[in-house]
């Protein structure tokens, strides 16, 4: 094989592997969420870091059956709530515009006038939104202003005998000046919840004018404050309803709170209620399907760049599933992965080993901790803090790459279960099963979490056991794995506070 024809494989694989609506690898669908996303519903989708959401949302703008407009909220995390609102409705109203101009051109010219009644319609939403934003989210304003009176009347003049004469007659007149104060409150909220019926009307026109389902993708919704996210949606779920308008939501699962309720009433839509979900994770518990999704994935990258490459070889059956391994089941993370070992590879009688996948993913620790400074800001000492503790207690010191955590002591530690979760979804820990019991026995269950390879200090370790996810063959060794306890998780968290 030559080593050009794995340069231009590199090549495709970097310029498509951003996650962004031009991103060119096609999304594989072994579990046909392309067509479930599709569905008139609102959906969320889930998944971590790379795990196509971006790509499969991007499904939703291919075809002439949707009216989509498509919001990265990335781009709104730091405005503050209501405005994020603001921004949202004007980036829709303004992409509809855009939409309508491309779609429905001068013929027939009763759809046409009725194209730029609408045009106008939203122009002048979308302006008074952005008037908005300049304006305080609550205000106590009061106005003072002056009245003016005007009074009039007449003299007459009158002779020593009483006897008046008309002869000296004269007017007047005078002004009576007072200041009137009025005061009331401003609540830019409570404003935009007036317009819902206005903004529902709109939405309606353009599906109506369209003969088209209109989509607003809100992709990357974990960006937004977790406290706020449920009013935003809440906002356009009111719109949506009675609507031939939907929301796909992508995001990562444990970072997400979609519905909040109270005893009055519940804000946000509620999961298989309001809106379904579409879970993309490949989890290394589901060791044989992902391994077959992995193989799929790089067969269709290698078709789509043209190049002349034979995956067997330049890499075997162990390398492989070592990258399967990992890339904690992610696609992107996989496909990353599988090109830097790919460089590393001098002549064509070369072939990609474990060690070098570990090497390459030891070296790839960088961009995940990136990724934890700039997705958990606030936690990020403490999850690192964390992270190590659990390394040094199964890497270096026991000298294996999986632990298990206790499922009740878990799920009655809120604080130490969104740690776990958040350290999963970063990809520095990976579940492989989530119901075992431990050896020896206590009667307890557990689940078992395998290290990420990016955790590693080398990639040749000594005196190592390395556990593969394969729950059916490594059944004893998962349960014989070491355990870390609540309270050594909870104590951490403890102390940074």
């Amino acid at each position: 094989m030559e080593i050009d024809e794995i340069q231009k494989l590199i090549r495709y694989i970097e310029e498509n592997t951003r996650a962004d609506k031009v991103s060119g690898i096609d999304f594989i669908d072994p579990r046909n969420f392309k067509s479930k996303v599709q569905g008139k519903q609102n959906y969320v989708v889930f998944g971590r870091r790379g795990a196509g959401k971006s790509t499969l949302l991007k499904t939703l703008s291919s075809g002439n059956n949707n009216f989509t407009i498509d919001v990265n909220l990335e781009d709104y995390k730091d405005i503050s709530f209501p405005n994020i609102i603001i921004k949202v409705l004007t980036r829709l109203f303004d992409d509809s515009i855009k939409g309508l101009k491309k779609e429905i051109g001068f013929f027939p010219i009763g759809k046409y006038i009725k194209k730029v009644k609408l045009v106008r319609e939203l122009k002048k939403a979308s302006a008074e939104l952005k008037q908005k934003l300049n304006i305080p989210d609550n205000l106590d304003e009061q106005r003072k202003y002056k009245t003016k009176t005007k009074m009039g009347g007449s003299v007459k003049t009158k002779n020593k005998n009483g006897i008046s004469s008309i002869k000296a007659a004269g007017k007047y007149s005078d002004l009576d000046e007072k200041e009137v104060s009025h005061q009331w409150k401003i609540d830019k909220l409570n404003e935009l919840k007036t317009s819902i019926d206005e903004h529902k009307d709109l939405i309606s026109n353009i599906a109506l004018l369209t003969k088209k389902q209109v989509i607003l993708i809100l992709d990357d919704f974990y960006f937004i404050p977790k406290d706020i996210q449920a009013y935003l949606v809440d906002y356009f779920h009111r719109i949506s309803k009675s609507n031939d308008f939907y929301l796909k939501v992508g995001t990562i699962k444990h970072r997400t709170k979609l519905y909040r309720q109270s005893k009055q009433s519940y804000v946000g839509m509620e999961l298989n209620a309001d809106v379904y979900d579409i879970d993309l994770d490949y989890t290394l518990d589901k060791w044989n399907e992902l391994k077959r999704f992995k193989r799929d994935l790089l067969d269709s990258a290698i078709r789509a760049s043209g190049a002349k490459v034979n995956v067997d070889e330049i890499l075997n059956e162990s390398a492989f599933e070592q990258l399967c391994i990992a890339s904690g089941g992610v696609p992107r993370d996989f496909l990353v992965l599988f090109i830097k070992c790919c460089s590393t590879l001098t002549s064509k009688d070369n072939r990609i080993s474990v060690p070098e996948v570990r090497e390459v993913a030891i070296e790839n620790y960088a961009n995940k901790k990136n990724a934890l400074e700039k997705d958990s800001t606030e936690q990020s000492n403490l999850l690192e803090g964390i992270m190590f503790m659990i390394r040094d207690k199964v890497f270096n010191d026991k000298r294996t790459n999986v632990f298990l955590i206790e499922n009740e002591g878990l799920e009655l530690n809120d604080d130490v279960k969104s740690i776990v979760r958040e350290l999963i979804d970063l990809r520095f820990i990976h579940v492989i099963d989530s119901n075992t019991s431990a050896a020896p026995s206590d009667g307890k269950r557990y689940s078992a979490y395998l290290l990420d390879v990016s955790l590693y200090t080398n990639g040749r370790p000594r005196n190592f056991k390395e556990i593969e996810p394969d729950i059916k063959k490594r059944r004893d060794d998962i349960r014989s794995a070491p355990r870390i306890q609540i309270q050594e998780i909870k104590n951490r968290i403890e102390n940074d506070q």
